[in-house]
């Protein structure tokens, strides 16, 4: 019987190429393939092989073979997650991301039983704010949990995940209807609680459980930075000065109304655009002189400083203005310094 024969026939021609090249090449080679059984079932394989000498040619090859079945759905699993960010990304708040975490959790993994939890650290507490109907079916609704009183605080405070297996009523829980149990944390916005009545988590379950609470870190940060920019736009329009906020390439990524209605540009005709649309070239190297000026400072705080600067409107009118410029040190995971500016 030919070892071909265990192979299926899409992938006997490359499995032949391979055991070809072992012989004439004394190559070791590794292949993934689709092992065939007697019952014409195909079952993923990892085929390696290596040449058997008596030291001056080859006379056959030694090969062996392994299921990677669950490699594969590992794989799989991980890609699917990977694919579902995109659906928590765009999410536009907290509500929606939690419901998309629930949602990947039962239809990627298989996971019903869930429950995303948000901290809030001004209250102190671990609320629920997913709880899909699978779970309530389950388990009823899921409290609200005060600082350390159940596990999933433990998995907060840590950062790591927090397993159960047998009673969780011997954890320290509610008796739950829960062969084991397992939470994840959220970064520092909350937890995943992840339950199963008929198993026990492996190793793999909670490595793909990271992945999607990792994911879902993400979607909650943008939510976070995005509720931040709108509070920082609103309070910009809400101002009586003109107002608006550079990268550090002196390109407008904020402008406010006032800014708007005073140079005669349109909010889209300015962002992305160099403030020199503006401001002349001479003030533009004053500011720029000025802002490096103030980039040396030894304060690890924000700084500011003033000049007088003329401000050019679409309608080619010009004014002066006193300029006031304010550098500030942000700490988001990008680490870039913005520049704003007010007349």
């Amino acid at each position: 019987m030919s070892a071909l024969e265990f192979v299926s026939e899409t992938d006997r021609d490359l499995i032949a190429d391979r055991i070809a090249a072992i012989v004439e090449h004394g190559e070791s080679v590794t292949v993934d393939s689709a092992f065939l059984t007697a019952d014409g079932e195909t079952i993923p394989h990892e085929f390696s092989g290596a040449p058997l000498t008596d030291g001056e040619s080859t006379y056959g090859v030694i090969g062996s073979g392994r299921d990677v079945t669950e490699r594969g759905q590992r794989e799989a699993a991980v890609a699917a997650l990977h694919e579902s960010t995109r659906d928590l990304v765009r999410q536009g708040d907290e509500a929606g991301v939690a419901t998309a975490t629930v949602e990947a959790a039962a239809e990627v993994l298989g996971f019903s039983i869930t429950a995303v939890r948000l901290h809030d650290p001004e209250a102190g507490v671990l609320e629920p704010v997913a709880v899909p109907d699978a779970t309530r079916r389950v388990l009823g609704d899921r409290p609200i949990y005060d600082r350390g009183e159940a596990l999933p605080w433990r998995a907060l405070e840590s950062g790591e995940p927090v397993l159960t297996a047998g009673s969780i009523a011997a954890h320290g829980a509610d008796d739950l209807p829960l062969r084991s149990a397992m939470y994840v944390p959220i970064g520092e916005h909350g937890t995943l609680s992840i339950g199963s009545s008929d198993s026990e988590f492996d190793d793999v379950d909670v490595r793909l459980a990271e992945v999607l609470a990792a994911n879902a870190a993400v979607a909650f940060d943008r939510v976070d930075r995005e509720s931040r920019l709108k509070r920082h736009e609103q309070m910009l329009d809400a101002a009586g000065d003109g107002i608006y906020a550079l990268d550090t390439d002196g390109r407008f990524t904020t402008v406010n109304d006032t800014i708007v209605t005073k140079t005669g540009y349109a909010r889209e005709e300015l962002l992305g655009e160099h403030v020199s649309t503006f401001l002349d070239e001479a003030d533009v190297g004053h500011g720029r002189t000025l802002i490096r000026d103030l980039l040396s400072d030894d304060s690890f705080g924000d700084v500011s400083d003033s000049f007088e600067a003329t401000i050019h409107t679409a309608d080619g009118d010009t004014f002066p203005c006193d300029s006031a410029l304010h550098v500030e040190n942000l700490t988001y995971e990008w680490s870039k310094r913005a520049v704003g500016a007010a007349f």
